[in-house]
């Protein structure tokens, strides 16, 4: 803040003495015009008191001429001639340039900072305007979303988005996982399984007796569809009622009839004696 009371004194003390100059030149000429007298003469009147015009208009000028050195009121005597001199460069006039922040008649005070959208920052411009908010986060502080379909998310307070809860359900909605015999479960927009579709009629590795034999049965392959007739396991063949047989013996003439327990007989039973002789 400028100090303006030493400009000030040297600016009055400066008129004063201006304004006793031009009454006293004002108070002569005025005396000398009364008394009829040529300039540079010199006016008479020895008695002090003497009531003549022209000597009172002479002891008031000498009157104020003595306010060349008086005080001016209470601002302290004034300095001599040279330093009372008012510099105009010095002197502050009434429109002096006040502080940036009384200048602006905007928004804000040019170079603060303030917060602002998603934990950015704004900076106020020389034109007393606010820029552009800068490095913003992902989110409001404690701002919501669904995640993973039915999930949650909440903004923290460095606006960043925390992990997602899923406590809205049990999957993500359009996920599909295998189900039953070779199905598909998609889950729903309510994040939760749907029904198994596309199954097939046996669970894989499955077995059935079907219209195999006794001594067989049909397994579900890999595709949950049901197989062709196989032997169970430690079976050695299908007893078809008795009517399965098979060649044996070394002209391959006798024959070997699969036994009720799906193994096959042990003697080689034949109708001729030699292998030349087979019917």
């Amino acid at each position: 803040m400028h100090d303006f009371s030493m400009p000030a004194r040297h600016l009055l003390g400066s008129r004063a003495r201006m304004a006793s100059t031009l009454y006293r030149s004002a108070a002569l000429a005025v005396a000398m015009a009364l008394g009829g007298c040529a300039i540079g003469e010199t006016l008479g009147g020895a008695n002090p008191d003497d009531g003549s015009l022209a000597d009172r208009a002479r002891r008031d000028a000498v009157t104020v001429d003595g306010l060349d050195d008086a005080p001016v009121d209470d601002l302290g005597d004034a300095p001599d001639d040279d330093a009372a001199e008012l510099d105009a460069d010095d002197a502050p006039g009434l429109d002096a340039v006040a502080p940036d922040d009384a200048r602006c008649t905007g928004e804000c005070v040019p170079g603060f900072v303030q917060s602002c959208g998603r934990c950015g920052v704004q900076r106020c411009l020389d034109d007393c305007r606010w820029g552009t908010c800068a490095s913003e986060g992902e989110c409001m502080a404690a701002a919501t979303r669904t995640c993973n379909g039915c999930g949650t998310q909440t903004c923290s307070d460095t606006c960043a988005w925390g992990a997602c809860s899923a406590t809205g359900g049990v999957c993500t909605p359009g996920a599909t996982r295998a189900c039953g015999n070779c199905g598909t479960q998609t889950c729903t927009a309510g994040c939760a399984w749907g029904a198994c579709t596309g199954q097939g009629p046996c669970a894989q590795g499955a077995t059935q007796q079907g219209a195999c034999d006794a001594c067989s049965q049909q397994v579900c392959g890999s595709n949950c569809q049901w197989g062709g007739c196989a032997l169970r396991a430690g079976n050695g063949c299908e007893y078809r009622a008795g009517r399965n047989s098979r060649a044996c013996s070394a002209c391959r003439c006798g024959l070997q009839w699969c036994l009720p327990s799906c193994q096959w007989s042990t003697a080689c039973t034949s109708c001729c004696s030699t292998c030349g002789g087979c019917l």
